[in-house]
């Protein structure tokens, strides 16, 4: 395989280049083509600062939700900012703690 740019094959830029091609372009941004990142990303947070396997988390994250009768994407919104910020509100921080207690230490 060559590895002059020039003889690539040529290939269509998907995003659209005029004013009127980008105001008929009906692709959904991508926060709405997943809803459920959000979701996934709080897992990650989990499996990476709570050392949790991805079934862990995804328990964890759901036990939270119902305990602290908050919205399951609420809670992984908070959880994905704390990663960043180190701020979490106070019941939400201490379900964690009370979820990560409850686990079995490997």
């Amino acid at each position: 395989m060559s590895t002059d740019a020039a003889t690539w094959p040529k290939t269509q830029d998907p995003r659209p280049t005029t004013t009127a091609e980008h105001a008929a372009d009906t692709t959904p941004p991508l926060t709405a083509a997943h809803p459920h990142a959000t979701t996934y990303y709080a897992i990650g947070v989990l499996l990476v600062l709570g050392r949790l396997t991805p079934d862990e988390a995804r328990h964890v994250l759901r036990n939270i939700s119902q305990r602290t009768n908050t919205k399951l994407r609420d809670v992984a919104t908070l959880l994905v900012q704390w990663a960043g910020s180190g701020e979490l509100p106070a019941d939400i921080r201490g379900e964690l703690a009370h979820q990560l207690r409850l686990l079995p230490r490997r």
